[in-house]
């Protein structure tokens, strides 16, 4: 297995590659690694009709999903979104190294958001033809006509790794191994949170008001197993908030975690919100009409969103006993 990080950046949108303060983290802790650039240029963009209709439609997210598994499946090594900061190269290197020797498994990746149930799209390690590799990307060059879809939930990345383990028999949970410790199924080794993730989305409550609040981006699944930060960054964002964060390393989250225990009184930790946690409740009964109506009439609050279905329920309980 070739020592190698892949990285992919199209830049369609013209916006500044802002990510290149990551990417000498990459240089720093892991020096004995070659870094391959990918792009137009150098990517086979007509491989098939899908990256063909991505590329036409200078979709850089989408297009780099397929390519990510593609260069995998061809040269072996690690893929990082182009976001991904490393902590602990000397501790990320001797998992490859357990990878490239193992006759047990020959892909990792880790557990992305549990309460969402999705991997690492952002960080995978493939041995050359991997199997994983090579499913990931028939998935991908079979979907020219669902790409009309590639923004639902269900067909992002993350969600799509399901399928191998489907396909390979693996049915409970539709595909999802949640991982609170490294297990390998499959031939794929999937590390806890903490290893690739241990950023997540929160609510921290101000000591002197509680009832003030905002959600902030916190390391809690922070431990010694922490060796890559992925930051989370939304190509679709704008350049302005693209410019504040690009200076944001995983040092300042641990400084925020540790100023916290003084100038909050508490915190509620919470992967999920509650308009979260009632969003997928709809959109995993498919109830995707009932979720536009139920949120347009509540204006985004998560509490009136409940209110609002509980009292249309027993509208329609009323109408049916009359």
């Amino acid at each position: 297995m070739n020592k190698i990080l892949h990285r992919i950046y199209f830049g369609f949108d013209k916006k500044p590659d802002i990510y290149t303060n990551y990417l000498q983290t990459w240089k720093k802790e892991l020096p004995d690694y070659q870094i391959m650039h990918w792009n137009a240029d150098n990517l086979p963009i007509d491989a098939n009709n899908y990256t063909k209709a991505l590329y036409q439609e200078k979709d850089h997210a989408f297009l780099s999903d397929y390519f990510r598994w593609w260069v995998l499946k061809e040269h072996s090594g690690i893929y990082l979104d182009a976001d991904i900061e490393i902590i602990n190269g000397h501790f990320f290197n001797e998992l490859v190294e357990k990878l490239a020797n193992s006759p047990d498994y020959h892909s990792f990746l880790g557990v992305e958001i549990s309460d969402y149930q999705t991997y690492t799209a952002h960080s995978v390690a493939c041995k050359k033809q991997s199997p994983l590799a090579e499913f990931m990307c028939s998935i991908y060059e079979n979907m020219h006509y669902f790409r009309y879809w590639r923004k639902k939930a269900y067909m992002i990345a993350t969600k799509l790794i399901h399928l191998y383990f489907i396909h390979h028999g693996y049915t409970q949970n539709d595909g999802w191994l949640p991982a609170s410790e490294n297990k390998v199924y499959a031939g794929v080794k999937i590390y806890p949170k903490d290893f690739f993730s241990p950023l997540s989305i929160g609510t921290r409550y101000f000591h002197e008001d509680k009832n003030k609040y905002e959600n902030i981006w916190y390391a809690e699944d922070h431990s010694d197993n922490s060796c890559l930060c992925h930051h989370y960054s939304n190509p679709y964002t704008d350049i302005l908030q693209l410019n504040e964060r690009q200076n944001i390393y995983y040092s300042d989250y641990l400084k925020i975690r540790d100023e916290d225990l003084k100038k909050y009184k508490y915190k509620k930790i919470t992967s999920t919100s509650l308009k979260d946690k009632i969003r997928n409740y709809f959109l995993q009964r498919g109830m995707h009409t009932e979720w536009q109506q139920i949120k347009n009439l509540a204006s985004f609050n998560p509490l009136k969103i409940l209110i609002k279905y509980i009292e249309r329920e027993r509208e329609r309980e009323r109408e049916r006993e009359s």
